[in-house]
């Protein structure tokens, strides 16, 4: 038992992580998803679903995902940017972490207050703070005018029955 034991060991170098070959591969383009933040908003941030559901749906829809959306600028932090998206949201909605070199340049380029639009990746949510996190942020067209934008209300709860998953688009017959 302990040869067998020494022998696994030697094949991975590293126990506590799984070999590469049982790591997915990445996709090869970014994946982006049509949801606008509300559309988040009603299925992870609200308490509609149970822990399970969401996190069956995070992983399977939109986990390492991008958008591409529009917010308002309400704070810097050291590793990015914080959103707002709905009117009535005291803090931030989405924290945005970008890399350097545009992360360095965004204090002066960008004013809190002004909508910008990012592109990012979704990386996770925390319902309870009723925030979305996100990764590999970059700004688009970073001024200090910023672009048109504007917050949205509350979104509504979803029905009882909760929201059913995406499905594929149907494919045209060859």
């Amino acid at each position: 038992m302990a040869a067998g034991l020494s022998l696994l060991a030697c094949q991975n170098p590293h126990p506590s992580r799984a070999p590469e070959a049982a790591l997915p591969a990445e996709p090869a383009s970014p994946q982006f998803i049509d949801d606008g933040f509300s559309r988040l908003y009603q299925i992870f941030l609200r308490r509609t679903l149970t822990s399970r559901q969401k996190t069956e749906r995070w992983v399977r829809e939109y986990k390492s995902h991008w958008v591409h959306w529009t917010g308002q600028l309400v704070a810097f932090s050291p590793t990015g940017l914080k959103f707002k998206h709905i009117q009535s949201t005291v803090t931030f909605d989405v924290s945005v972490i970008v890399n350097q070199p545009q992360r360095g340049q965004l204090r002066t380029a960008l004013k809190i207050g002004k909508f910008y639009t990012y592109i990012a990746r979704l990386d996770s949510y925390d319902d309870v703070f009723r925030t979305l996190y996100f990764d590999q942020g970059v700004i688009l067209k970073p001024s200090p005018e910023g672009v048109p934008g504007q917050l949205v209300p509350m979104p509504p709860p979803l029905p009882s029955a909760g929201v059913p998953p995406k499905t594929a688009p149907a494919r045209m017959p060859e």
